[in-house]
This record gives C-alpha cells, sequence and structure tokens, in this order.
C-alpha cells in the first residue's frame, strides 16, 4: 500500500502537466531574474545628483504644496507674478499670460520675453492702466499651467488670461514626468478624467531623493501604473536606449484623444472663473479643442507663427524679434484691431553668380566721425543677452 501511493505519487510529479508547469515556473523565475538585472542597470543610467542649489526654493506668492505639484518654477522675467502684489490697484486692467517656455522667454533677456513686451506696447500705444503679468516657466505642460493658474493666478484679480503660443504638449500632460526617460528628474502632479469630470492626482515624496526613488520603483506605485502613459520602470528597463514604450496597464487607450478632452475640461474651467480667457495658438490640434469649449467667456484664434532667423533663438524658442511679432498679435486681439502691421523683417538670399573680383575699399574706423548699426530708415537694433548657459 505504501510503496503503490510512493509509486503513484512519484509518477505524477512527472506528469506532463507538472513537468509543463516546472518549465513555465522556471523561465517566469529566469526572466524576472534578468528583468531584475536590467532595472538595477536602469537605475544606475538614470540616477541624477542632487541639484546645486536647493530643490523647490520658496517663491513669492505661491504655496509650498503648489510648488511641489509644479515640480518646479522659474521667476526670472521682469514680468514674472512675483513682482506684483496679489491686489490690483482701482482701475488697473491685468492680463495674465499663462504658458510654457515660449510664454516665459527662454533664450532672450529678462525684459525681451512676449509679456514683457506686451506691457511696453500697451503703456506706449496709450492704454498706461494695463498690467501684463507672467505666470509660466520653461518646460511646462499645460498640465502645470493650469495649477499655477488654478493655486495662484486667480488670486491676482486677472481681468484677461492669455493662453498659447504652444504649451499643448499631449506628451508631456499625460505623465507625471515627461523628461523621463532621459533623465528622472522633474515630477509633476497631474490631472485625469474621471467620468464628466477631473482628479488631480499628486506625485509621491517631498524632496528630490524620495520623489525620484519612488518614480523610478521597481514595483510601482499604483497612480504611475494607471495614470502615467510612459511604460512604468520594470518594462523600460528592458528597452534599448533611446526607444519609447506605451504604458501598457494605462487607463486609456487613446493618450493624445486623452490630452484633448483634458484641454477642453481645462480651459472651459478657466473660462467659468469670470476673467476672459483668450487662446492664440499654432498647432492645428488646437481646433479641436476650441471646438469642446462654450464661446462664452473664450476666444481662439490661429497665430501667424514665424520661423528662422532673425525669429528664431538657436535652440528653437523665439528670439526678441519673434516676441515682438507674437506680442503684436495679442495687443490686437485685446484691444480689437482687425488690421495690424507685424514688424517683419525681409531677408533676401544673394543672387546665385560669380562672385565680385573687385575688392571693397579697405578704410580704417578711425577715419570715420561715427558708425551705428541698425536697419537703414529705422530705428536701431537692441543688443539682448541670447544665452546665459556658458556652454
Amino acid at each position: 500500500m505504501t510503496s503503490r501511493f510512493r509509486g503513484e505519487a512519484g509518477r505524477s510529479l512527472f506528469s506532463p502537466f507538472a513537468l509543463g508547469l516546472r518549465v513555465v515556473l522556471c523561465c517566469l523565475l529566469a526572466l524576472l531574474l534578468f528583468d531584475a538585472a536590467c532595472y538595477l542597470r536602469y537605475r544606475r543610467v538614470t540616477s541624477q545628483p542632487a541639484p546645486r542649489r536647493p530643490f523647490l526654493v520658496p517663491v513669492r506668492h505661491v504655496p509650498p504644496e503648489t510648488l511641489r505639484r509644479l515640480g518646479w518654477l522659474e521667476t526670472r522675467p521682469e514680468s514674472s507674478f512675483v513682482r506684483f502684489e496679489t491686489a490690483k490697484q482701482s482701475g488697473v486692467v491685468r492680463v495674465g499670460c499663462v504658458g510654457d517656455s515660449f510664454t516665459y522667454g527662454v533664450e532672450v533677456g529678462p525684459e525681451e520675453d512676449f509679456p514683457s513686451v506686451l506691457q511696453r506696447l500697451f503703456r506706449a500705444r496709450g492704454y498706461p492702466r494695463v498690467e501684463v503679468l507672467n505666470f509660466s516657466s520653461g518646460w511646462y505642460g499645460f498640465q502645470q499651467a493650469y495649477i499655477l493658474w488654478d493655486e495662484v493666478a486667480r488670486r491676482f484679480g486677472l481681468d484677461y488670461v492669455v493662453l498659447g503660443p504652444r504649451t499643448f504638449f499631449s506628451e508631456r500632460d499625460t505623465t507625471f514626468d515627461h523628461s523621463a526617460p532621459a533623465t528622472i528628474y522633474y515630477q509633476h502632479a497631474r490631472r485625469i478624467l474621471d467620468g464628466e469630470g477631473l482628479r488631480l492626482i499628486d506625485v509621491v515624496g517631498e524632496d528630490f531623493a524620495s520623489r525620484s526613488a519612488a518614480y523610478r520603483r521597481f514595483i510601482p506605485y499604483w497612480r504611475y501604473l494607471r495614470y502615467d502613459s510612459r511604460a512604468p520602470a520594470f518594462l523600460a528597463c528592458l528597452l534599448p536606449r533611446g526607444w519609447t514604450l506605451r504604458n501598457p496597464f494605462y487607463y486609456r487607450s487613446d493618450p493624445h484623444a486623452e490630452a484633448v478632452i483634458l484641454y477642453a475640461r481645462l480651459i472651459s474651467q478657466m473660462a467659468q472663473v469670470g476673467a476672459e480667457v483668450i487662446l492664440g495658438y499654432y498647432s492645428p490640434m488646437l481646433v479641436d479643442v476650441s471646438g469642446r469649449i462654450p464661446d462664452r467667456g473664450f476666444y481662439s484664434t490661429r497665430l501667424m507663427e514665424t520661423f528662422g532667423f532673425p525669429y528664431m533663438a538657436p535652440r528653437g524658442h523665439h528670439s526678441p524679434l519673434g516676441n515682438r511679432v507674437l506680442a503684436e498679435q495679442y495687443f490686437a486681439i485685446l484691444t480689437g484691431r482687425r488690421r495690424i502691421s507685424l514688424p517683419l523683417v525681409r531677408i533676401d538670399s544673394p543672387l546665385p553668380g560669380p562672385a565680385s573680383s573687385r575688392r571693397p575699399p579697405h578704410r580704417g574706423l578711425h577715419e570715420y566721425a561715427r558708425f551705428g548699426v541698425g536697419r537703414e530708415g529705422g530705428e536701431a537694433w537692441r543688443f539682448v543677452p541670447m544665452l546665459r548657459d556658458p556652454a
């Protein structure tokens, strides 16, 4: 009886089903070990040194909780809201420009962002009681721009909210860290679709180290696994460098379509507060967004986009002249002017042909009484710092 039982038990261990199960378990264990080894390498590659300056430094008018949700905030431009009081004076009309690096003024001087240029246009053209405030920061998506408006800008008594010309990037607005996978650095909160409404989801961690570690966990937090369009770390570590993978566990099948709905709902909420919302945009995608927003308190228009020299800075943002063209367009929209004269510069290419053999006359500068640089018959150019980084 005992020997017979042992024989049947021994044969059952080697049955086809048991053998198949053991093979599957061994394969899963090998895959897990391989994934863990790749994950350790992924951690080393994506590890970032702590910032040289304190992480999330205090900013005037911005609560600490808002700073944690934004991830970072820069306030260098002269038009930044930190240089204004929250309470406006009687009779003043306030325009708040909300956006990303194109609004912030990356690659130009602190007085050459388009909100600063727009402020000068109002003063020079007979609108001394208009104040233009800059609520933006470099590398923002509209999720962060909305948080800055919702938790800070609304307290400034804005009469008009200006959006655009960029800011709307679906790849930034459907993740908690759009710097990944190149770096794991800029975690920020985001809103998700929740039935007919929206729900705000915060990031995990209070400081740089804890936020970064939480985002790169091998076993991810549910909020990152479910509501981040980027693949979690245990999948991202298996990809070759430079490759990306959409999160297969994401709560929506089409992140781009989700972003369109998000934008429409967020802008609709902005328009319901009381200030007039003006959306000027370059991207054709915003046509679909505008069609979903009620007309009350909202106006949208396609802007004329400028390219190349002298309108673009080396890294693709607007130059001072590009910001002037943009400010002129917003000025026309805000003041109701249908026809405007944009300060466009035409630079003709030299005609093809053999170079002249004659050499221009050479004269030393000491032979001239004076000299200058500028447009012939027009105002002189202003020279402004374009890049702060020596590299």
